[in-house]
């Protein structure tokens, strides 16, 4: 008689509980969170505000940096939930993609998002460092003028995908850590003031990679010169584009202290596993009787 042993292979399928991100940002009350779960490559679709107050436009104007399609829809990031925006760079005449959130005097409502000079800009990203402009933005409050807010990195030479950071009267080159190289990364940049000067610090995954202080307060940006994601200046005219992924962007009204960052961070689960039992195969091993 013959007898066959059949085995029962075991496969394994993650399934990530995301929503557990979500809450514990919406927990710590940002002023406006920005998920790109709607993101869009049609010219002026709305990127919703998760809380509501800042609703952002996906611009996508014609030829950009690398010649590459306008916004994608990049499913399943690994590290960050559902859908993130790709960008492409911006070209010739302002051109290019970015998010623009409407945030200045002539708009409607004129949300402020600015309203404080302690506030903190969180966001994951995986840039493409040598493709992005010189000075790539991935966020933006300004026009290319000093004490307003902005979180870059370089992207040519050594110092490719080191970041910087917009701080009273300069720019802060918070060196040497890398902040893009084609990984994901979760970003914060805490801004604090004592009345007189302003303290700068960076957080790249939960840790603390420095701090700088300068003399004088952060200025919100005046009219024509709304938060931009991907790029910098304003919806009719954006420069400094960058080129790769970003997600989950949020902007507190307060600094973030290391509990808070570091509970960010944590958020991000450990899959969750399922498993399921499938025949694998069967007389892997014969015996004879």
């Amino acid at each position: 008689m013959k007898k066959f042993i059949v085995l029962l292979v075991v496969a394994v399928l993650t399934v990530p509980a995301w929503a557990d991100y979500k809450s514990t940002i919406l927990a710590d009350n940002p002023l406006s969170f920005w998920e790109f779960e709607d993101a869009s490559s049609a010219d002026g679709a709305p990127c919703a505000d998760t809380v509501g107050i800042s609703n952002g436009i996906y611009k996508n104007r014609g030829a950009t940096a690398t010649g590459l399609p306008d916004i994608s829809l990049v499913a399943g990031v690994p590290g960050t939930g559902g859908k993130a925006a790709y960008f492409n760079g911006t070209g010739a005449s302002g051109n290019g993609n970015f998010v623009d959130v409407p945030d200045s005097s002539y708009t409607v409502p004129p949300y402020r998002l600015e309203s404080s000079t302690t506030c903190s800009i969180e966001f994951w990203e995986k840039a493409n460092p040598t493709a992005s402009e010189t000075y790539a933005r991935f966020i933006s409050h300004a026009a290319g003028g000093t004490g307003n807010y902005w979180v870059g990195m370089t992207s040519t030479g050594a110092n490719a995908g080191q970041p910087f950071v917009g701080v009273p009267g300069t720019t802060w080159y918070a060196w040497p850590p890398i902040l893009a190289n084609n990984l994901w990364h979760l970003v914060d940049v805490v801004y604090t003031n004592d009345g007189t000067n302003t303290t700068a610090t960076l957080y790249i995954d939960a840790l603390n990679r420095g701090s700088s202080t300068h003399a004088g307060l952060l200025t919100p940006p005046g009219a024509w010169q709304d938060l931009m994601i991907g790029a910098e200046n304003h919806q009719t005219y954006a420069f400094n584009g960058l080129v790769g992924a970003m997600d989950e962007v949020a902007y507190y009204a307060y600094a973030l202290d290391q509990t808070k960052v570091t509970a960010h961070f944590d958020a991000i689960p450990e899959p969750a596993t399922i498993t399921l039992l499938c025949l694998g195969g069967l007389a892997l091993l014969k015996k004879r009787s």
